[in-house]
């Protein structure tokens, strides 16, 4: 097994996770946070960005390192066009949390609570998120299938 195949199925395997923690954010953890009641919103926030960083940002961080990565070392029937558009996917995700996210979910901190406007708006946000998270890993199976098929 050479590095690029290595580098390429951590990249593969990084964008799946991250798709799974995305979808995870969308239909699990933002709909609880409605039902969190005001006295404990700031408790239950508190822990939830805390426990954030392992299952969140390490792996984010290290799918678009090793996608950087692959651009230079990667499987030769991978087309380098394909790798440029799982990153561009990759880090769309980046910019939609820090751009349009950020601002709405610290809102929802501010007011202590989760509903109206605000919160819908989140949602939408985080729809968007695991839509370019999704593109990105059809897109990496794509490449893997490609990959395969040779």
């Amino acid at each position: 097994m050479t590095i690029e195949l290595v580098l390429f199925v951590i990249v593969v395997a990084l964008t799946l996770f991250n798709n799974g923690v995305q979808a995870y954010i969308h239909f699990e953890a933002y709909p609880l946070l409605r039902r969190v009641g005001k006295s404990e919103f700031a408790g239950y926030l508190g822990d939830y960005e805390a426990r954030l960083t392992i299952p969140l940002m390490l792996p984010y961080g290290l799918t678009v390192l090793s996608n950087l990565a692959l651009l230079v070392i990667r499987p030769e029937p991978v087309p380098l066009v394909g790798v440029i558009v799982a990153l561009v996917l990759n880090i769309a995700v980046a910019v939609v949390t820090i751009t349009l996210a950020t601002p709405v979910y610290n809102r929802i901190k501010q007011a202590q609570q989760a509903g109206g406007a605000d919160m819908d708006s989140l949602m939408n946000i985080n729809l968007l998120r695991l839509l370019l998270s999704s593109a990105a890993s059809l897109t990496l199976l794509y490449l893997l299938l490609t990959l395969l098929a040779v």
